[in-house]
């Protein structure tokens, strides 16, 4: 799926593996403890391939594991993975991960840096941040104050999420004073959304975007927020989600749009994470991501998007020079469903048939909006276009809970079972 995206989307440049950034000491709203910080990530950045760095990664997470079990502490997990140790300061948390790096033999700054996510969101109280486990409660520029300490304490290259989403006076002085030195990445702030994210540049917020597909809703908004991100000279980095499915398609959106980094966690055999592992091979082991202490303007790949001549708004995927009829299926993609759902603005046979010659093999329709024999009419549409073009399409028919009886459905389409 990997090289079908690089394809598809026109990403410009060759697909790289991801520099990991793995969950390992959880706190804020994913853990019962008294960190305030949510999530603190090592970043193994210092190695030739991404085996490599994942093996160091698990590493640190067992002998962060064992500092814990010998000083009387927690070894339990917190909703994102991360041990969750009840440290009295969040400076603690950061002194035991840089430990834990030391002792598994690893050089704390060359090889393995250390990434936060505040979500300050969180800690943001009538204009203030309450950091409670430093017994702090501080304006925005003692928030930058408390920030540069930390990095002072230890290899700190990378804060989320380091104000609040709306608190854009207190970005742009973060920026402005760590954006130089620390990849600083927006999440609550841009939320995966092209408008916020070209707001966000425009007012000189933040220098990164998380990535997170289900924020936006869909792929190519997606893609779109990570092209405005690149052409701004921001960096992308792919997220994992919480409680996700074994579904694998994340791995394969970060090795396609090269995006340089991901975000997962390391307490799990995530199937996301080991997806990477046969791309690796296929590539030879090859392929790194940005290093964090360069420059972080100007790294990211250069994407480009199509649109449909007869929907400028919508965006599809198309190599660069090619119609949409011309784009050929992937045939490798057997475990991934793309799922499209069909609405007034979609249900055109027209664009119903683009979109299915663009890889849709999933239609949902909707049945708490519009009326049944229109959704009965796009039923028909569907299986016509399916027969025409031999392609095998599943058809979901959402009835939103007790908004409506199985027996008001029509009986075409309550038989889909026979046909999907």
């Amino acid at each position: 799926m990997w090289r079908w995206l690089a394809t598809a989307y026109d990403i410009g440049t060759a697909p790289t593996l991801p520099v990991p950034m793995l969950n390992i000491i959880n706190g804020g709203e994913h853990a019962n403890n008294g960190i305030d910080v949510q999530e603190f990530m090592v970043v193994p950045h210092g190695f030739g391939t991404f085996t490599e760095a994942l093996e160091a990664a698990v590493s640190i997470f067992h002998r962060l594991k064992g500092e814990l079990d010998s000083r009387g502490l927690s070894t339990a997990v917190g909703d994102e993975g991360g041990f969750a140790p009840n440290l009295p300061r969040n400076v603690d948390a950061l002194d035991l991960l840089v430990e834990a790096i030391d002792k598994a033999g690893y050089s704390a700054g060359s090889q393995v840096s250390v990434a936060l996510d505040v979500a300050a969101t969180e800690l943001y109280r009538d204009g203030k941040y309450v950091f409670a486990g430093d017994d702090a409660t501080l304006d925005a520029a003692g928030v930058v104050d408390l920030y540069e300490g930390w990095m002072r304490r230890g290899p700190i290259v990378s804060i989320e999420d380091g104000m609040s989403e709306d608190d854009f006076d207190g970005w742009r002085l973060l920026t402005e004073r760590l954006g130089n030195d620390l990849q600083l990445v927006g999440d609550d702030l841009f939320v995966t959304n092209p408008a916020r994210l070209r707001e966000g540049i425009d007012a000189g917020l933040a220098n990164a975007l998380l990535v997170k597909v289900n924020q936006i809703g869909t792929l190519s908004e997606t893609i779109a927020a990570m092209a405005t991100a690149s052409e701004a000279g921001y960096r992308n980095v792919m997220s994992h989600r919480s409680g996700e499915t074994e579904d694998t398609t994340i791995a394969d959106l970060a090795v396609g749009t090269s995006c340089g980094q991901g975000e997962d966690r390391c307490a799990e055999p995530q199937r996301s994470r080991g997806q990477v592992q046969p791309v690796a091979a296929d590539r030879g082991g090859t392929g790194r991501g940005c290093p964090l202490r360069t420059p972080l303007r100007g790294c990211g790949p250069s994407m480009s998007l199509m649109t449909t001549p007869s929907h400028p708004t919508s965006l599809v995927a198309q190599p660069a020079g090619m119609s949409i009829a011309g784009l050929e299926p992937n045939r490798r993609i057997r475990h991934t469903k793309i799922v499209c759902t069909i609405g007034p603005a979609t249900s055109d046979p027209a664009v119903l048939r683009q979109m299915v010659e663009c890889g849709m093999n999933v239609v949902r329709l909707n049945f708490s909006h519009g009326e049944h024999g229109h959704h009965e009419a796009v039923v028909r549409e569907i299986r016509a276009i399916a027969k025409e073009l031999r392609r095998p399409l599943a058809i979901i028919a959402d009835l939103q809970g007790p908004k409506v009886r199985i027996g008001d459905v029509p009986g075409s389409v309550s038989s889909l079972p026979e046909t999907c």
